[in-house]
């Protein structure tokens, strides 16, 4: 509860503390004061509980205006706590369309009001899909529940016109204008539970008329069925709508319940909890695979490869700076005697001595 304290802020404290005492004025009010005709002989009771819920109403709404921006909430889908609430709204909706069936007569001038019956008993049992999927479907957005949540819409909305064109009780009745309003505060409060199933949320506004709707139909229903269990009388236009307007009490109940802040789609505390704690591991790992490559360098350095030894090898095998010079001094010696040779030779063959100039005279 302190969670919910936390999310709502004073929201939750006061609507905790409203819907008792309305529903106990109205249970005294409609015990001890309403006649048969549909009205309070002291009505003193009931409009201080009128004026009390309608000042929960206007305060309630203002948590459209009021709530924080940067926090959205949205109901859970995969929660246990889905299946009985829907399971009691759809048995009640059973009821309801079942009973409605009963009262179909198109016989005479009726016809009109017989079909237009039988049209809103096909609504209700058409709407008991919605709450069937919505029992067995885990999934925040989902087409096939936003179509049958606007069956649910247009059957609430054509109920509260089959209420209010009821003759049983008079137009401006107290019981019947706070079902009515509790009917039609349901019905907004579906328009923006379908609008979840279609990822257009509006949280605040659907916050809000949570808060309206189980208000609401918590002071129409719970005294009637205290009062139909304690004489025996039906107060509203019949058991079967009282019972309805109950179980959407526990359904929106439920929900403001099962409200909390919206994370992304298959993610969890504990898995964002993981997904941080192994960042911080890898940053705190990250220096020390740094420093790995510099070890490696030096001994990267140290080791010799395979181009290092041809490289070592060549300037083992190439001469030093003094053999270079010596082997500079030595290849002009070879090449003057190479082409000396021939001069001297050529000189020899030249130059003879006076014995050989005679040999040569005597040849001739």
């Amino acid at each position: 509860m302190k969670s919910k304290f936390k999310v709502y802020g004073i929201y939750m404290p006061i609507f905790l503390i409203v819907l008792p005492l309305v529903v106990a004025l109205g249970t005294v009010a409609c015990i001890k004061y309403l006649e048969p005709s549909g009205y309070f002989s002291n009505s003193l009771i009931s409009n201080i509980a009128n004026g009390i819920t309608l000042g929960a109403v206007i305060f309630f709404l203002s948590y459209i205006i009021t709530a924080r921006k940067d926090m959205r909430l949205i109901p859970s889908f995969a929660s246990p706590l889905n299946y009985g609430p829907c399971a009691i709204v759809g048995t009640a909706l059973l009821f309801v369309a079942v009973h409605l069936f009963t009262l179909t007569d198109f016989s005479g001038k009726n016809g009109f009001i017989g079909t237009y019956v039988f049209i809103l008993a096909t609504f209700a049992l058409l709407a008991v899909a919605y709450f069937a999927i919505s029992a067995v479907s885990v999934k925040r957005r989902s087409i096939r529940r936003s179509d049958y949540g606007i069956l649910v819409l247009i059957f609430i909305c054509a109920y509260v016109a089959y209420i209010f064109f009821d003759g049983n009780t008079p137009i401006n009745s107290p019981i019947k204008i706070i079902s009515q309003m509790s009917a039609l505060a349901v019905a907004v409060f579906f328009l923006y539970e379908t609008r979840l199933s279609l990822g257009r949320e509006r949280w605040r506004p659907y916050v809000a008329f949570s808060f309206i709707a189980a208000l609401l139909s918590a002071y129409s229903s719970i005294p009637a069925i205290i009062v139909y269990f304690a004489s025996g009388k039906i107060i509203n236009i019949s058991i079967y709508e009282t019972v309805l307007t109950f179980a959407f009490f526990i359904f929106t109940m439920f929900k403001l319940f099962l409200v909390g802040e919206l994370v992304p789609e298959r993610s969890s505390k504990v898995v964002e909890g993981i997904i941080e704690y192994a960042n911080a591991r890898a940053e705190e790992l990250a220096p020390a695979e740094e420093e790995a490559p510099a070890e490696e360098d030096e001994a990267d350095e140290n080791q010799m490869s395979i181009a290092d030894i041809d490289l070592e090898a060549e300037v083992i095998d190439a001469p030093t700076v003094e053999e270079g010079f010596l082997l500079e001094q030595e290849t002009p010696l070879i090449e003057e005697t190479v082409t000396e040779e021939p001069a001297k030779d050529a000189e020899e063959a030249e130059i003879q001595t006076p014995e050989e100039e005679e040999k040569d005279d005597s040849k001739e």
